[in-house]
């Protein structure tokens, strides 16, 4: 049995010109099963349990993609009977990193919900690794939310290396409580449609998150992100790092929010996409913005947008590399940015692996 999972996601907290077609997204596939994980051997005060359905501390979590897509996801896998598998961080645990692994069978329709429960001054690492022959087909959603308690520190790490004919979905949601600290890394190369979001709900006193993130969209694929930072928290720190690539014919849509709430006093908020265009078919959108409602608050945004310039270009090739090389050269850097804070060795080859012909 198959159900549909059809709904909008990744809606901009404040609405622009509807023409611009970059409030939202929509989504419109179909799931059957729940995606095969395994996770490695869980340390010392790390444990899973599985849920028939969520505990009702993580339906107060929202993710990235929206709230429209966490109750039509919710809905999707009460009646495909997918579980919530809830990783539990005993208090005080320093935890080696648990890797995850999901590699769905081609053409499947597959889900995977996950819930990270840290509790007070532990510290831990989830690494998630979605991975599928290049030529492989079918769609894939995962839904991450983390409950980061007093003083925790939870590191995300997400992989896309799917099929280059999936329809890809990957929302993360994340409430940091005080002093508790969060960071994503994440790595999107793989799928043909792809929706990401991140929504983090800084409610804590000092509440930090700190995420990084690469792309690359080549060909025919599209991708489309939503960040929100959300800082309620008094003197709570938010940054997003983004660097990435598009090419040939690719769509990349990118929308970044923080959003300083009243009461948020001593609040710093920092949100930065570095893009480099190839091909004159590319379509690029990029939108960041700062909402405020709180006047002692520090705020940065903004974006470089270019292709490799004249200059770049000319002192390269004066050293012996010509223009497919040096675009080669360029794309490496902007995913080693990234990657070399992946706690897993042959994961970041298998990222360079997969780079391979995207140029």
């Amino acid at each position: 049995m198959a159900t549909a999972l059809d709904v909008d996601v990744n809606q901009f907290p404040s609405l622009t010109w509807h023409h611009l077609a970059i409030n939202h997204a929509h989504v419109s596939t179909r799931l059957s099963h729940e995606a095969p994980l395994e996770a490695s051997r869980l340390p010392e005060g790390v444990s899973c349990t599985v849920h028939a359905a969520p505990s009702q501390g993580a339906v107060a979590i929202q993710t990235g993609l929206g709230s429209q897509f966490d109750k039509n996801f919710d809905a999707v896998c009460a009646a495909l009977s997918v579980p919530c598998r809830e990783f539990s961080v005993r208090e005080g645990i320093r935890a080696p990193f648990v890797y995850c692994s999901v590699a769905p069978e081609p053409d499947s329709q597959t889900a995977l919900d996950t819930l990270i429960t840290a509790e007070e001054g532990s510290d831990s690492t989830f690494v998630f690794d979605f991975h599928a022959a290049k030529t492989a087909g079918g769609a894939f959603t995962s839904r991450i939310r983390v409950d980061a308690r007093q003083n925790a520190r939870v590191h995300i790490v997400t992989v896309n290396l799917l099929g280059l004919g999936t329809i890809h979905c990957s929302s993360l949601g994340t409430t940091v409580s005080d002093g508790a600290s969060v960071q994503v890394t994440s790595v999107d190369m793989g799928g043909g449609e792809v929706y990401t979001g991140a929504f983090h709900d800084l409610s804590g006193y000092r509440a930090c998150v700190n995420s990084r993130a690469s792309y690359v969209v080549r060909g025919t694929q599209s991708l489309d992100t939503n960040y929100v930072a959300r800082q309620r928290g008094r003197e709570t720190e938010s940054s997003i790092a983004v660097n990435g690539v598009v090419l040939g014919s690719a769509q990349k849509t990118w929308r970044g929010t923080i959003d300083f709430v009243k009461g948020c006093a001593g609040a710093k908020g920092d949100e930065q996409e570095d893009v480099l265009l190839s091909g004159d078919a590319v379509l690029n959108k990029t939108l960041p913005v700062i909402l405020c409602d709180e006047e002692d608050v520090e705020g940065r945004h903004g974006s470089s947008i270019g292709k490799l310039g004249k200059d770049m270009l000319f002192y390269l090739q004066s050293r012996g590399i010509d223009r497919k090389n040096a675009m080669a050269l360029m794309i490496h850097s902007k995913v080693n940015a990234v990657s070399r804070f992946i706690p897993d060795s042959a994961l970041v080859e298998r990222i360079e692996s997969y780079l391979e012909g995207a140029f």
